[in-house]
């Protein structure tokens, strides 16, 4: 038996989507990777997506391309825009490589065909980590701003 102490936490992750058989079909694969330490859940709305946030605090977010572009659009603005989802790593899930991804406020791409719990667990640690960085830079920014500014105008 494991000791708690040597535990590790699971990732929350968390996917919205329109096709439930799509979310069900990846969500079971993870579930059932062996190691996984991964807990997943799907959604189909905005409206559950954020009750969701609120109510899991969810590690990751993935949203599958196929909701629509100027939903997605929306979506990951209001993420990205919102204090309680600002600071959670948001991917795409994309059909292809071919599509064209546009200005999204997204970290990551994953294609369908390549999503396991094998491949999803090392890109979350690099998410994580990116995302870290990325929140401790405009922190930094933001109690350094004057500091920065007379920086670049000196320049």
């Amino acid at each position: 038996m494991e000791s708690t102490s040597t535990k590790k936490n699971p990732f929350y992750v968390l996917f919205m989507g329109n096709n439930p058989m799509d979310l069900s079909k990846i969500s079971e694969d993870i579930k059932n990777s062996k190691g996984s330490e991964m807990i997943t859940e799907a959604v189909y709305n905005v409206t559950d997506l954020f009750k969701k946030i609120k109510d899991l605090a969810p590690t990751w977010i993935i949203i599958d391309e196929n909701i629509g572009r100027s939903k997605l659009k929306m979506v990951t603005n209001r993420l990205n825009r919102e204090t309680r989802s600002s600071d959670i790593p948001v991917s795409i899930l994309k059909n292809s490589n071919y599509q064209e991804s546009g200005v999204l406020h997204a970290e990551d791409f994953i294609l369908k065909e390549e999503i396991t719990a094998e491949h999803l667990y090392p890109a979350l640690v690099n998410m994580l980590k990116f995302r870290r960085t990325h929140v401790l830079f405009k922190a930094i920014y933001r109690k350094r701003k004057r500091q920065f500014k007379n920086l670049l105008s000196a320049s």
